[in-house]
């Protein structure tokens, strides 16, 4: 939270002198009348205004799931929070190397997440599908996200070139699946739901 609540201050500062670097005060005024739209804008100012990030679309899952569930948050994690997830996790035991870290995110190209759950919060399903500038990039994020993993979940009940999956007795079932230049993390409660969410998914982006 503290490096979220620091950003503006810090990478926002450095974002805008290179405006002013750039173009001096008239820049930055441009960039009041046309703001960037991502944080990998701010990250990586020479993608400002240009490189705009890819619509990642993610169907409605309440189809796959039993009872009175309903969505409580859809947005997009971009560059930032894709960063801060590997590298500044809850605990330090899985936080992954920093500069790694900001190399894995770096390719980020678009993405969306959605989290359900029923009213008394006692399960829970958990969608985030991001796509990649490149394969290589997605390989090299996906190649990250299993460090993550094996350092969170420890040993995985899958594990292959494109896919993964842990069992967690707090977490419950957790799979990472790269197709393409796409990847995938699920996490569930139950294993059937992963499956269902999994099936609902991939049918959507055929």
């Amino acid at each position: 939270m503290k490096e979220d609540f620091l950003f503006p201050y810090t990478l926002g500062y450095d974002f805008v002198q290179g405006l002013i670097e750039q173009g001096d005060w008239a820049a930055v005024d441009a960039a009041y009348r046309n703001p960037p739209v991502t944080t990998e804008m701010i990250l990586h100012p020479e993608k400002y205004p240009d490189d705009k990030p890819l619509t990642v679309e993610m169907p409605d899952l309440t189809s796959v799931i039993e009872g009175e569930w309903i969505e409580i948050d859809r947005n997009v994690m971009g560059e930032w929070y894709t960063y801060l997830i590997l590298a500044r996790g809850r605990s330090s035991q899985f936080s992954m190397d920093d500069e790694s870290s900001k190399a894995a995110a770096a390719g980020w190209d678009g993405d969306t997440y959605v989290y359900y759950a029923p009213e008394d919060l006692s399960s829970f399903l958990f969608a985030w599908r991001s796509t990649w500038e490149t394969p290589a990039d997605a390989e090299e994020f996906f190649s990250m996200s299993r460090d993550y993993g094996l350092a969170r979940w420890g040993i995985p009940v899958q594990n292959s070139n494109g896919i993964v999956t842990w069992d967690s007795p707090v977490d419950g079932r957790i799979t990472m699946r790269m197709v393409g230049s796409d990847i995938l993390w699920v996490m569930g409660s139950s294993e059937g739901l992963v499956a269902d969410a999994l099936a609902v998914i991939e049918d959507f982006g055929n």
